[in-house]
């Protein structure tokens, strides 16, 4: 492991290794007060049947298993992208490259032992900078509810919840140049007497804020039947998503454009719904017998025991935001555009054109755009789910029994459309060219002995 340091002092600047006396092992020093208390109460009402008041606090601590190999001190040179090349562009034409032929290749070089490694200010292989003194992410989380038994067993629930993310991972750039022009971006990096490459920056400079009240009513299996219908309402805010690597198909997980000014960042999360409703249970259809219609032998022999679990689900789309094609303001950074106006249109989206397109225009060169972070919102989700089963007793096993099951997804073949390109300038900029999964069916049989 290597470190690039940046915080003050005499090794400011300079790559330091596991195993220098100077530092931990780790190279980072531990934060060792993290301290969790934890409160809760249960109050039942007086003069009010089975109605219950619960209410909690607690901090609880997180670990940095989201920041992903690449962001981590294991990739920094040499063991890591040692004897890269980075192209840079003014837009217009490359200041470094290669001409790839038969005759012309270029040689790897061999590696270096750690012991011996110098870094040269002119490499453009991409380093990885923790802060020395890091600490520990802790979220503050907080609940009310409200508890009542209702006539036929139905238990009714209303909460509030909340959550606070402090000190949680930001990942940014640390080499990115203070003034912008033509002129190549290595030319312009602040810490370009140390390195011109590109520096990733890990800290704890994000945040995350979460407010939301939820509702539910429950019946559990009683006579035949139980039920679940529940709905959420809240609002999820950060400066980025905790998660620095994401996943194959989410994007990078740096989303900062200008990093000497991030509180611009802060907006809805990546996995911010703000409205969510699910209703599910199951229901045993009423023949055979003991039940009220064809409760005969031969009847209830063919119809009888069968039961129906719908699972119904309708959520508000995620948000995402509008992008340009490159970097216009040539900062080595992601770029944002112009935004003119709100281009939310509600439900008067279509798949041709899900958002208002025109409100969002490429920024005059050299500059960043005044667009926010996830200012857009994808269309949701509307899904009815439902299968039909039956359990047939097996006489040779002891307590034994066959589930057989037809299940329905997205049974009423609803599309479920997923989010418009967002990229200025491209042929699918504003358009639903992707749908999820269409109707499926399957048969499922299962032993249980």
């Amino acid at each position: 492991m290597g470190n690039f340091v940046l915080n003050p002092g005499t090794l400011y600047g300079q790559i330091l290794f596991a195993g220098n006396s100077r530092r931990p092992r780790s190279l980072i020093y531990p934060d060792r007060n993290n301290v969790a208390p934890r409160l809760g109460f249960a109050y039942r009402v007086p003069g009010v049947n089975n109605m219950t008041i619960r209410s909690s606090y607690g901090i609880f601590y997180a670990q940095d298993e989201n920041t992903g190999v690449t962001n981590r001190l294991t990739s920094n040179p040499p063991f890591f992208g040692y004897g890269s090349q980075t192209i840079s562009s003014d837009q217009l034409n490359p200041t470094t490259g290669f001409v790839l032929s038969s005759s012309a290749t270029i040689a790897r070089p061999s590696p270096i032992p750690a012991s011996s490694f110098v870094l040269v200010p002119s490499a453009t292989a991409q380093l990885v900078s923790w802060s020395e003194h890091f600490k520990t992410s802790y979220v503050q989380q907080w609940s009310l509810s409200i508890q009542k038994q209702l006539p036929w067993d139905v238990l009714a629930e209303v909460n509030y919840v909340g959550n606070h993310g402090s000190l949680l991972l930001g990942l940014g750039q640390g080499n990115q140049p203070t003034v912008l022009n033509s002129t190549a971006i290595a030319t312009r990096r602040p810490l370009a007497q140390y390195t011109v490459a590109p520096v990733k920056t890990v800290g704890n400079w994000n945040s995350s804020q979460y407010e939301g009240l939820s509702a539910k009513f429950e019946k559990r299996f009683n006579k035949g039947y139980s039920f679940l219908s529940s709905f959420t309402y809240g609002h999820a805010f950060d400066l980025q998503n905790p998660a620095l690597d994401l996943c194959d198909t989410c994007g990078p997980g740096d989303t900062i454009q200008d990093n000497y000014n991030r509180s611009v960042n802060y907006g809805s999360g990546d996995n911010d719904v703000r409205f969510r409703y699910v209703l599910t249970g199951i229901v045993e259809l009423p023949f055979g017998k003991n039940k009220a219609f064809l409760h005969n032998a031969v009847a209830s022999a063919i119809v009888g025991g069968w039961a129906v679990s719908p699972v119904y689900q309708y959520q508000t789309g995620l948000p995402f935001t509008p992008a340009t094609t490159s970097d216009l303001a040539n900062a080595g950074t992601i770029q944002r555009p112009r935004q003119l106006c709100n281009g939310n249109v509600g439900g008067a989206g279509t798949i041709r054109q899900w958002f208002n397109t025109t409100c969002y225009v490429n920024t005059p060169s050299f500059t960043f755009g005044n667009a926010g972070r996830n200012i857009l919102r994808a269309p949701g989700k509307n899904q009815l789910n439902l299968s039909l089963q039956r359990n047939f007793p097996l006489l040779f096993l002891r307590e034994g029994n066959l589930n057989m099951r037809l299940e329905g997804f997205n049974l009423l073949n609803h599309p479920q459309f997923n989010a418009p390109g967002n990229t200025i300038g491209t042929s699918l900029y504003g358009v639903i060219s992707s749908a999820g999964s269409p109707r499926q069916m399957q048969l499922a049989a299962r032993i249980t002995f």
